[in-house]
């Protein structure tokens, strides 16, 4: 009698249990948040113009040197290295986002157009084939093709 009202206790909680699997919001980590918002931040500064560039650079080495894998504090220092004709900075920049995210296409394409600004074809090619073999799927394959198919 015990092992039926077992069997039919579990059939009933199995019955009434969720079908799909809880989905739980991540975790953020506040620090991340943090540096994060931080980085938006010192965008914002830089890209308005408003006189302080470089209290928005400040900013962003702040960030990096909190946390030198920082991906968008990278990917920004080396996208403002770019404007401002510094490639032979925007090149680590660039390097440092594709090691710690190596499907972060816009950092590839970046890095592609800077080795062609600094007449390195051959560098440019190699960025497009790593990127390549690490994501042979990548809707942005076709367009990083397209640039170094203008060199």
């Amino acid at each position: 009698i015990i092992t039926i009202v077992l069997a039919v206790v579990v059939s009933v909680g199995l019955y009434f249990a969720p079908i799909t699997p809880e989905i739980k919001e991540a975790v953020v980590d506040p620090q991340t948040a943090s540096l994060d918002q931080k980085v938006d931040e010192a965008v914002l500064i830089i890209q308005n113009a408003d006189g302080a560039p470089m209290r928005g650079i400040t900013m962003l080495r702040e960030v990096l040197s909190e946390n030198p894998n920082h991906v968008n504090a990278n990917y920004w220092m080396g996208e403002f290295s770019w404007m401002s004709g510094q490639f032979d900075k925007a090149v680590p920049r660039f390097e440092k986002v594709l090691e710690v995210d190596p499907g972060n296409a816009e950092a590839a394409k970046r890095l592609i157009t800077v080795y062609i600004q600094l007449q390195q074809s051959e560098k440019a090619k190699n960025v497009f084939g790593a990127f390549e073999k690490k994501n042979p799927n990548h809707e942005a394959l076709p367009e990083m093709k397209a640039i170094l198919d203008n060199i």
